[in-house]
């Protein structure tokens, strides 16, 4: 059992539901082709997605990990709202893989307010960003 789902094992109002396929200890989740096939079973409300940086200027969102990629370009697809969640340092990186457009997302929570050129970039794709 994943260690995230088990921090709510004392609120019986909270149904967890874990997906399968390879488990990735880094992440501490599962990702893939399994883990795509039964994402797409699902209507999502809200996602909240680590990524491994943004590029504005190109207007996109990337990672390290192609299989990683893959199971967040369905999580995006089946949301209907988007959240990244980072560290300020990833508005200055990209990742190796592309999985969404700026475009795509809706709301960047992140750990401090990012520069002004930053916030002015992300408000051209209608991005909000909490801090």
């Amino acid at each position: 059992m994943n260690r995230i789902a088990m921090e709510f094992d004392s609120m019986p109002n909270i149904d967890i539901i874990q997906l399968g396929g390879i488990y990735n200890k880094k992440i501490g989740g599962t990702m893939g082709a399994f883990t795509v096939e039964e994402i797409k079973k699902f209507k999502i409300d809200k996602a909240f997605i680590g990524v491994g940086g943004i590029n504005i200027e190109d207007n996109f969102v990337s990672n390290f990990n192609l299989d990683e990629v893959s199971t967040k370009e369905a999580i995006i697809k089946m949301s209907k709202k988007k959240y990244l969640i980072t560290i300020n340092e990833k508005f200055y990186s990209d990742g190796s893989y592309k999985f969404c457009e700026l475009d795509d997302i809706d709301y960047i929570i992140t750990d401090k307010r990012p520069e002004e050129d930053i916030i002015d970039g992300l408000a051209k794709h209608n991005v909000k960003v909490v801090y």
